[in-house]
């Protein structure tokens, strides 16, 4: 008891304390342990891996009696989940007809009351469940620092919201039966140490983690299949700690001799590598490079400090058969390695020269990419390719909609707004366009040329029209009744000019809370 309140009276420390490889606890002087007694011997007292078997061992306690503190009343608790004799997971229970943050208020009431403190405060997730829904969240630690904003709910792949108890239990996720909650605690559960925070994966998290670590763990080494999938997950999504934990993951079961997380130069500064790190067990780090040679270097290493790697692709493209022609030796054993780029804001800057650069070298590795805005076939522009072309199928989906939906991104209301005075200024330009005339007077000196600038300006309709099977409907001299806006070209709207319009629009007409001085 002595080491638990000394090394985990905190959700963070007792988070290292549980998932640390090996525990240190001072035998004490009459300890029936005779050998070890006054001196510090190491416990592995977890293992994530150890799951439904091994040297893991399950308890269930039903309305356990919490420490009675001299002002506080006498509480029992309803279901605590034990492994290996700790308490990891705590269920309060409320009837049906009751809503579920009473079940939360209660978990509070025995936070304020101290219940979670000493052995309890190895307590990771609770949960707060009725017949009608579940909640879980993190150990806040403290009563002051629960906060609704961090009560989730599970989801199912499609992101569908789990209520039902049973679902939950003995559903296709079963997140609360064993193996499921022992992975929880020991892969999902994750120690905050720069926020000093517990925090919980989100079941989309849980979802997408699994998704690439699966991936990874199916790759055929050396068959040069580098699409590795992609993860669809929008602003607020938590996607730097998701893909640290299933970069972590990869490492810990041994699927690849390095994982490289790959993002933009401009987005790689000292607080990505915080918070890299931040989320990074005992024993392991995300480490940074400071040049392309630094890069190299580390890649050439096999030394474990070296296996997660933070790095921009600029740094990365420069890495090649022409660039380091002197380490062509090294650079071979680089190619051969498994390597597993995780390539943050996957979108279409990453989809360049400098991409395909890094493929072309490590024509061994697999790429996997995250993104909050895939390209589709429906929204792909001229000479793209798609997210899928480039990265592999969808892995998981946390999309805009979702995200709106949990509170994590806020919402907002479209409103269509003309950025044009009115109809005859975008008749005129599309007129000209397709007349091939600088103006209506360069129209007019060409016969053909007014004719085709006087139908844009006077007869095309400005919506395309459709007869009842979903034809164009064409007029009596059998032309297309195509719309001006149909007409529409990129650069019209893709210019300064336009731009600046729209911001003047924003700004004249937008009831701001307060004046906008730009």
């Amino acid at each position: 008891m002595d080491t638990v309140r000394e090394q985990a009276n905190t959700p963070v420390k007792s988070n290292i304390f549980i998932t640390g490889k090996d525990v240190p606890v001072r035998r004490d002087g009459d300890s029936p342990d005779q050998k070890n007694a006054g001196n510090e011997v190491f416990l592995n007292i977890f293992s994530p891996g150890e799951v439904a078997g091994g040297t893991s061992k399950y308890q269930i306690a039903e309305q356990i009696v919490f420490n009675q503190q001299e002002d506080t009343r006498d509480r029992r608790g309803d279901i605590t989940l034990l492994i290996n004799g700790m308490p990891v997971i705590h269920i309060e229970l409320k009837a049906s007809g009751v809503d579920v943050f009473e079940a939360t208020n209660q978990i509070k009431k025995y936070i304020q009351e101290r219940k979670f403190q000493g052995f309890m405060s190895l307590v990771q997730v609770f949960w707060a469940i009725t017949p009608e829904d579940a909640l879980y969240f993190a150990n806040p630690g403290t009563a002051e620092r629960m906060n609704s904003a961090f009560f989730f709910h599970w989801g199912d792949r499609d992101n569908h919201i789990i209520r039902e108890w049973r679902e939950i239990i003995d559903g296709e996720s079963r997140i609360l039966s064993i193996p499921e909650a022992h992975r929880m605690i020991g892969y999902y559960a994750i120690a905050d140490k720069e926020k000093d925070t517990l925090k919980v994966c989100r079941s989309y998290q849980y979802i997408a983690i699994r998704a690439i670590v699966e991936r990874v763990s199916r790759q055929k080494w050396g068959d040069h299949d580098q699409l590795g999938g992609f993860v669809w997950c929008t602003t607020g999504g938590g996607k730097t700690m998701t893909s640290f934990k299933a970069g972590q993951l990869i490492i810990d079961k041994g699927y690849a001799d390095n994982v490289v997380f790959l993002v933009d130069r401009k987005a790689l500064d000292s607080q990505s590598k915080q918070e890299y790190n931040s989320f990074a067990p005992v024993g392991r780090k995300v480490v940074e490079t400071k040049s392309a040679f630094d890069l190299f270097n580390k890649l050439v290493s096999s030394h474990a400090d070296n296996q997660m790697l933070l790095t921009s692709i600029q740094k990365m493209s420069k890495i090649t058969d022409k660039n380091e022609e002197k380490r062509k030796d090294e650079l071979e054993k680089i190619k051969r390695k498994r390597i597993v780029f995780i390539v943050d804001e996957a979108h279409r800057s990453q989809f360049g020269e400098m991409h395909q650069n890094v493929k072309n070298t490590f024509y061994n590795a697999l790429f996997i990419g995250f993104t909050g805005t895939p390209i589709f076939p429906e929204n792909m522009r001229e000479g793209e390719m798609t997210t899928e072309s480039v990265f592999g199928r969808c892995l998981a989906v946390y999309s805009l909609a979702t995200g709106i939906r949990d509170g994590n991104v806020l919402g907002f209301y479209p409103k269509g707004e003309k950025t044009y005075d009115d109809d005859d200024v975008l008749r005129k330009k599309v007129a000209q366009r397709e007349s091939n005339a600088d103006s209506m007077e360069d129209a007019k000196k060409d016969p053909e040329k007014w004719k085709i600038y006087r139908y844009f300006t006077t007869k095309a309709p400005m919506e395309t029209q459709y007869d009842e099977r979903g034809n164009i409907k064409k007029d009596r001299n059998g032309r297309n009744l195509k719309g001006i806006e149909d007409y529409l070209v990129p650069s019209q709207y893709d210019n300064p000019e336009h731009r600046r319009s729209v911001v003047e629009n924003i700004i004249n007409n937008s009831n701001f809370p307060h004046r906008m001085v730009c």
